[in-house]
């Protein structure tokens, strides 16, 4: 796991494979541990966009771990989540939103109803279901999510921050602009607070509320808000990084539509 964090791929691969093969000689092919490596391995090719791949081991290690414990245990919910990032990348959004209610109904009954991974599980499937363009539904999962997120942590965490987003491009898909500018300014009032004005993470709601205000043909807003994200993202990743140049697009852009929306119009005769 060390070597994919740190972006070596090459070693981090040959080190699950001798893990697995020493694991599966001293303990048995049908074993947590071997199941653990599988999923590990998995997780490896889902970082590299090989999703058939990684879809394969996670699967292997499905199959051992419901043979050992059965389905109703943490580790095989946390695969099905797995399946089901996979299968949303795949952009299958229907097997992935089954796999996903496989995992809540399973951390439901282990954990109860108002645990943090329950609530993950149901931002998770709120996520399929705004891909399939089924925006109440979404929006159903993640105010369950934040329910659940409020009680065990309280009004400002970074958990109960990020379902309000979730909410806010939500509201923007709908068009409902008002309440989304409600929610994208509450958000980035908690991660300023929680976060520090210079994380990362604000450059995406700063982009979110942009678009809104972009949108709605308020541009001076945009612009500031894209400018915020594009001054956070150059110090974090630096000038050349794809993100650091989407706020730098995006910004111009608005500035354009500014002047396009300001400049006198001609008419003909």
């Amino acid at each position: 796991a060390l070597y994919c964090n740190i972006g070596d791929f090459n070693n981090a691969l040959e080190y699950y494979q001798k893990a697995l093969q020493i694991r599966s000689s001293l303990l048995g092919e049908k074993h947590p541990d071997v199941s653990l490596t599988l999923n590990d391995i998995g997780c490896y090719y889902h970082s590299l966009e090989e999703y058939e791949l990684a879809l394969e081991f996670y699967k292997k290690a499905l199959g051992i771990q419901i043979e050992i414990f059965g389905e109703q245990t943490p580790m095989v919910a946390t695969t099905y989540n797995n399946i089901a990032n996979a299968y949303t990348d795949l952009e299958e959004y229907e097997r992935a939103l089954d796999y996903h209610n496989k995992a809540i109904e399973i951390r439901k009954e282990i954990f109860g109803p108002s645990h943090p991974e329950v609530a993950n599980s149901y931002g998770n499937a709120g996520v399929v279901c705004q891909n399939l363009e089924e925006y109440e539904r979404a929006m159903e999962f993640y105010y369950s999510a934040l329910e659940i997120n409020r009680s065990v942590y309280g009004e400002r965490h970074t958990s109960v921050a990020h379902n309000f987003l979730q909410i806010a491009t939500v509201c923007s898909d709908l068009g409902d602009f008002e309440r989304a500018v409600v929610y994208y300014s509450l958000v980035i009032d908690m991660q300023e607070e929680l976060l520090g004005e210079n994380h990362p993470d604000l450059a995406l709601t700063y982009t979110g509320l942009g678009i809104v205000y972009e949108v709605t043909e308020e541009y001076g807003k945009a612009m500031e808000l894209y400018f915020k994200a594009y001054s956070l993202r150059k110090k974090s990743f630096g000038e050349s990084h794809p993100s650091t140049l989407d706020s730098y697009e995006s910004y111009t852009r608005a500035l354009i539509e500014a002047k396009g929306k300001n400049s006198p119009k001609s008419y003909g005769n």
